[in-house]
């Protein structure tokens, strides 16, 4: 049974409806984002605990860049290795008291990394995670 008509989410010269940026076809040449999930890009603290490459353990507090039901982006100072895991708590809050804000847990791996004038870009997949 359906709530809202499948006629409601399609496309017509005269609606506002959305579209699946899987099946669009790019009209500027464009890549097409194939990601499963939406990203939310904003600026969020966030702590990093894993392994570095050379296997010494680190815990670093730094920003997010984006993140997902399935993973993160993060821009940090050093540099752990391919397939690290690391855990990951994001602050859902700008405020500096570290008390408000919903946050989230999660737990993952290390799946792609960036060089960057200033450290690294590391994009994490979550394996799991929990609201705290």
């Amino acid at each position: 049974m359906y709530l809202v008509s499948k006629e409601s989410w399609s496309l017509s010269d005269n609606s506002c409806g959305m579209y699946d940026p899987l099946t669009f076809p790019s009209i500027t040449g464009e890549p097409v984002d194939r990601r499963s999930k939406p990203r939310l890009a904003l600026p969020l603290p966030v702590s990093v605990r894993g392994r570095d490459a050379r296997g010494k353990p680190f815990v670093i507090d730094t920003l997010l860049e984006n993140i997902s039901a399935d993973g993160a982006y993060i821009r940090m100072p050093s540099c752990p290795a391919l397939g690290t895991a690391v855990r990951v708590l994001v602050r859902f809050s700008t405020s500096s008291d570290i008390s408000k804000g919903a946050r989230v847990a999660a737990h993952g791996a290390v799946v792609r990394i960036e060089e960057h004038k200033l450290g690294y870009g590391v994009a994490v997949r979550f394996t799991n995670h929990k609201f705290l």
